[in-house]
């Protein structure tokens, strides 16, 4: 038995073998806290799920601006520019060529504008992703969530202002 505990205080005194023994329980400890899934508070009755109306675009799009996924929503906005533009020129979204003569060859109306369209969209979905994400890591850090929040909301409205604009041109002269 005094062997046992020979060996025990051997173990936590010597600091080659037992410190680090304990610093990584004690780290293991501290992960498995922190890390464990919080329990929901328990409600008093039954609520029924509210049913996602998810049949079609338009009330897919509502239902995630009603829930402040904006990625959704300008993953369908690419999604319709994409279509409108294919529609009329054959040309998809990604392929915009650079030069104003390859555009007016492939009669592609205002290739500029659809090239700073998708830039948009695609800087507006990392942006939207960092926010519905609630990551501390966004590039505009020194603002807070709620901040970002209200300047990625106006420049939402200003791109899909726009997208709606460049929509018209493509869908309405068929």
């Amino acid at each position: 038995m005094t062997a046992l505990l020979t060996l025990l205080e051997e173990f936590f005194v010597n600091p080659t073998v037992g410190l680090p023994v304990v610093l990584i329980a004690g780290g293991l400890a501290v992960w498995t806290f922190a890390s464990a899934p919080r329990v929901s508070p328990r409600r008093i009755g039954w609520d029924p799920a509210y049913p996602t109306n998810d049949r079609d675009p338009v009330s897919r799009t509502y239902w995630a601006i009603d829930h402040g996924e904006y990625s959704h929503v300008l993953s369908e906005t690419y999604d319709r520019l994409n279509v409108a533009l294919l529609d009329k020129t054959g040309v998809p979204l990604d392929q915009v060529p650079r030069s104003r003569r390859a555009a007016a060859q492939k009669k592609i109306p205002r290739a500029q504008e659809l090239r700073a369209l998708r830039g948009g969209i695609d800087r507006l979905y990392v942006w939207s992703l960092s926010l519905e994400r609630g990551t501390w890591l966004r590039w505009d850090f020194w603002r807070t969530p709620e901040a970002s929040r209200r300047v990625f909301t106006a420049e939402f409205a200003r791109l899909l202002q726009r997208i709606g604009a460049q929509l018209k041109l493509l869908e309405g002269s068929t």
